[in-house]
């Protein structure tokens, strides 16, 4: 008995697995797993397959398998099955798309297995225009104009759900500095509709081969870019550095500003013009300027676009609770919640350069220090230098003469900045005090005559090596800045009912180093001082310290001078060997 049961289990055993066998065969060659089996042998890889993992990544940073767009008549998006279904019940749709997650995009091995190289975007060859680098930009153009899913197509859309895969170059003197795939959406408001060529962003991910760009190779900021802005200069029309160049200003005054750099867009090897490139305003971008880990939790406000609940509700608990506060308003318990040296800035960047478009930017702050305080980052500056009320109007008169102060200093305003600037300059005197003399040092010491006209000369050269010069848009600006700090001193003279402003002259005939209002100069020194004023001049230096100062034809002997501007002064630096003589 023992002996047969031996005998049946032996038997039992092979045709278990003989059965077995014959099922598989004939699952396999049933047309139920055709469209899998077809699908494994595809040239195409699943998503999921590739997302991550260290031979995922080198495969992508090879350039050894590109990414495409899922058309979904393969493999349908997993959170659009039930959809897909629905709309085409005879669809057949893989079982193992219900166990992992079918993504937007597929990954397919590339046709050449050779480093993705310059001629994979210029066949023919490079032309740089002067010193302008290249972003080239290239993917089907279907994702562009396909009426159903072009981004281009359907412009008025936004969403991670209209970004396309693409691929991006950035090339420097005819060499690839940097390569990766990357989602391409398409960036703006108005000007989606109205102007013919669009800007757009770039999202580094993971899954499209580089996280990020490395710091220094298109921006040097300090960290990776994750998202970067792609603006084509085309607007105002014929003023296409007005946003840079703002930045460029903003940021001498002392202002946050985002870090931008110009370049030639490629898009389908096709020019789009001047652009510049710069890290996007967001949050997912802002984490790499606050820092990386878990635990970063700050306050990220954007006065336009989508914003988190709890930014709304710390936004209004640190900024409007003290704006509109009626009863225990001042300049000292304001400065408690915010930091009204960033936004003092960040307003007075709005009046000297005529950013008539302004109320922009974010606010943001730590929420892990206790001492933080609301700062803001400027943004989207295009209007600057642009007279739009002169135009819109047909008021005849230089940009440079444009509203100035009165353009922020209003009674009643929905921007926060400027509600709080007003309030605080209306019934604060201290506030009015130190505005004043930071507006004054700025125009002093920061917005010279040499940076504003070396920084026109650098947009002018690099337009001039484009082959648009823009000759006019130049000595606009030119006369701006020329002119835009005696209209802003008038300005501010008439609407704060101040007297000046006087001119201060401090000829240093021994050209010592002095420090004016803790700047440093060698040589002569001109300022302007509204009544009351101080200007402080001390020696600076190792070398021989003047003997005596001679003010309005009036000797003083002092190490330092501390004076109280009442009228135009004329400072004499003394050296010491005249001044034995």
């Amino acid at each position: 008995m023992v002996m047969r049961s031996r005998m049946l289990t032996r038997l039992w055993l092979p045709l278990l697995f003989l059965l077995f066998a014959l099922t598989c065969l004939f699952f396999e060659r049933s047309p139920f797993f055709a469209e899998l089996q077809q699908s494994l042998q595809t040239h195409q890889v699943h998503s999921g397959m590739l997302n991550y993992g260290d031979r995922g990544k080198l495969l992508k940073e090879l350039g050894l398998v590109r990414l495409v767009d899922n058309d979904g008549t393969r493999f349908i998006p997993t959170e659009e099955n039930e959809a897909w279904v629905a709309v085409q019940p005879d669809l057949e749709v893989p079982s193992f798309q219900k166990r992992r997650k079918v993504d937007q995009y597929l990954y397919q091995v590339q046709s050449i297995r050779t480093p993705i190289t310059v001629s994979h975007f210029f066949p023919d060859g490079v032309v740089h225009k002067g010193d302008w680098p290249i972003l080239a930009i290239q993917l089907p153009p279907e994702s562009l104009y396909d009426p159903e899913r072009g981004i281009i197509a359907n412009r008025a859309y936004k969403g991670r759900e209209w970004e396309r895969a693409a691929e991006a170059a950035f090339i420097v003197n005819g060499e690839m500095q940097f390569y990766s795939s990357a989602g391409l959406r398409i960036h703006g408001g108005k000007r989606r509709f109205t102007q013919p060529f669009q800007s757009y962003r770039l999202y580094f991910r993971k899954r499209y081969g580089m996280e990020h760009v490395p710091d220094g190779v298109m921006l040097q900021t300090g960290y990776p870019i994750k998202t970067l802005v792609v603006q084509i200069a085309d607007w105002p029309a014929d003023q296409p550095m007005n946003n840079p160049l703002a930045y460029d200003i903003s940021e001498q005054m002392g202002c946050i500003v985002p870090i931008t750099r110009l370049v030639e867009v490629y898009l389908n090897g096709e020019s789009q013009g001047m652009a510049y490139v710069t890290e996007h305003l967001s949050r997912r971008q802002w984490d790499q300027r606050m820092g990386d880990g878990d635990d970063l939790d700050y306050m990220f406000y954007k006065w336009r676009g989508t914003i988190p609940h709890a930014d709304k509700v710390e936004f209004v608990r640190r900024m409007w609770t003290y704006i509109n506060d009626r009863e225990t308003f001042s300049f000292e318990r304001v400065t408690s919640s915010i930091d009204m040296d960033n936004i003092t800035r960040h307003v007075f960047s709005w009046v000297f350069n005529g950013t008539t478009d302004y109320c922009q930017g974010v606010a943001f702050v730590d929420k892990n220090d206790p001492d933080a305080r609301v700062r803001y980052i400027n943004w989207d500056m295009d209007h600057s230098f642009w007279d739009w009320r002169a135009v819109t109007y047909r008021i005849d008169r230089p940009s440079w003469e444009q509203e100035s102060i009165s353009m922020i200093y209003r009674e009643r305003h929905h921007c926060d900045r400027t509600k709080l600037f007003s309030r605080l300059i209306d019934e604060s005197p201290s506030y009015r005090t130190y505005a004043l003399n930071l507006f004054t040092e700025i125009l002093n010491h920061r917005l010279t005559s040499t940076f504003l006209h070396e920084r026109v000369s650098y947009y002018e050269q690099m337009m001039r090596g484009f082959g648009e010069p823009h000759e006019e848009y130049v000595a606009m600006l030119r006369e701006f800045m020329d002119n835009r700090s005696r209209k802003v001193r008038e300005d501010l003279r008439h609407h704060l009912d101040l007297q000046g402003p006087f001119t201060c002259r401090v000829i240093n005939r021994g050209d010592y180093d002095l420090m004016v209002d803790g700047y440093p100069y060698r040589g002569d020194y001109e300022g302007f001082y509204f009544q009351g004023q101080k200007i402080r001049i001390v020696p600076a230096g190792s070398g021989t310290k003047p003997h005596h100062w001679v003010i309005n034809g009036e000797k003083q002997i002092s190490p330092t001078l501390d004076l109280v501007v009442d009228r135009d002064m004329h400072i004499e630096v003394v050296p010491y060997d005249k001044a034995r003589l």
